[in-house]
């Protein structure tokens, strides 16, 4: 199967299941990748198309992460040093970020990410949280804050 026969074969799984997780309204393709025309891709790179950014973006927080990252590949695909630097980089910045062989294993990486507790939940048990000194309102998992910003974005 092509990527693009697996990419559309997820895409028809998340959009089924936007009825028990809402939050999949999130879920979104980054097109970065593909064959595209020098002109078409000149005008990509002009308004800021980085190679190597993960196939799939969900801004949602969960389990301790703050988001989830799928590089998507078929059984042969390669995984490309930009592709490794993002994931790695996502990653480092709390995020699940993952290569995922075919639709089905990332409708799996999807389905287990959104079964994981939600923040709310965690912020209810106080599971890995503790008040920021400096915004007591900022609520985010401690090995989730950077010395340069706060809840809100602000400088510290």
């Amino acid at each position: 199967m092509t990527e693009h026969a697996e990419a559309a074969m997820l895409m028809r799984a998340v959009r089924g299941a936007v009825d028990v997780w809402p939050e999949l309204r999130w879920f979104a393709a980054v097109p970065n990748g593909g064959h595209r025309s020098k002109r078409a891709a000149v005008a990509m790179k002009a308004e800021g198309v980085n190679p190597g950014v993960p196939d799939y973006l969900m801004p949602v927080q969960r389990g301790g992460y703050v988001g989830l990252a799928i590089e998507l590949k078929t059984d042969k695909g390669r995984v490309s040093p930009d592709q490794r630097d993002w994931l790695a980089h996502l990653q480092e910045q709390g995020w699940q970020a993952v290569v995922a062989r075919g639709w089905e294993e990332a409708w799996g990486v999807v389905r287990d990410y959104m079964a994981a507790d939600g923040p709310e939940r965690d912020v209810e048990a106080g599971v890995g949280f503790e008040t920021n000194p400096r915004d007591p309102e900022d609520r985010r998992p401690a090995n989730r804050r950077t010395e340069r910003s706060s809840a809100y974005g602000k400088s510290a």
